[in-house]
């Protein structure tokens, strides 16, 4: 790729699968690929037939969680906007939150992301809080990203970023409460969690994530 891009090829050309260089390097997490695509030009905003662009795909993408924020923070710097959404209204921070990737949460947030968006071609969805806690992630360093071996680890890991970077957790509340009918306490998660402040203990205890010792 880097000698492609040395020789001035068009970084911009549609590859046969409807990808450019950027989107399929994104969709990969292929930090060492994304960063001299977009130091040669490469169109940020190109999306893919579903609406996705490059840091879309990036924070979604099956990869340790230091090599994703890398491939974000590349895609932020070199202007990707940070709340596009696909066709399905899913913006970064929401995918992110969906995969439990909380190591994106804090990059994302700081650059501008809408914590309270909610996803949706019409807005109709769940929030980045709601989705972290409601979506199952996969197993695994390769899948979760953010290598933390427990999905539930990861969800809650989460869920704890998006309160600590303002994210509303008593209207969250609300909504799990009003999904989820109280348990039996033999029922909850047995988690050991730690608790940075009441809203949050509250949100994971309700969703099932962590049990009041």
């Amino acid at each position: 790729m880097q000698a492609l891009v040395a020789s001035g090829a068009n970084v911009n050309a549609v590859r046969s699968d409807g990808l450019t260089a950027l989107l399929w390097a994104a969709q990969r997490g292929t930090y060492a690929l994304v960063a001299p695509l977009v130091a040669a030009g490469a169109d940020v905003e190109e999306r893919t037939s579903a609406g996705h662009t490059a840091l879309l795909l990036a924070a979604s993408a099956a990869v340790q969680g230091h090599v994703a924020g890398r491939t974000v923070a590349a895609l932020l710097a070199a202007g990707a906007a940070v709340d596009a959404a696909d066709n399905a209204g899913h913006t970064a921070l929401l995918l992110a939150a969906q995969a439990g990737r909380a190591s994106l949460v804090p990059l994302l947030a700081s650059a501008g992301a809408d914590l309270e968006r909610r996803a949706g071609a019409q807005g109709g969805g769940p929030t980045a809080l709601l989705a972290a806690i409601g979506t199952k992630t996969s197993a695994g360093g390769g899948g979760g990203g953010d290598s933390v071996p427990d999905p539930g680890d990861r969800k809650r890991a989460t869920v704890t970023a998006l309160i600590a970077a303002g994210s509303d957790a008593n209207a969250t509340l609300r909504e799990v409460r009003a999904v989820w009918s109280p348990i039996a306490r033999e029922q909850l998660s047995t988690a050991t969690c730690h608790f940075n402040s009441a809203p949050q203990a509250d949100l994971l205890i309700s969703a099932r994530l962590c049990t009041r010792r």
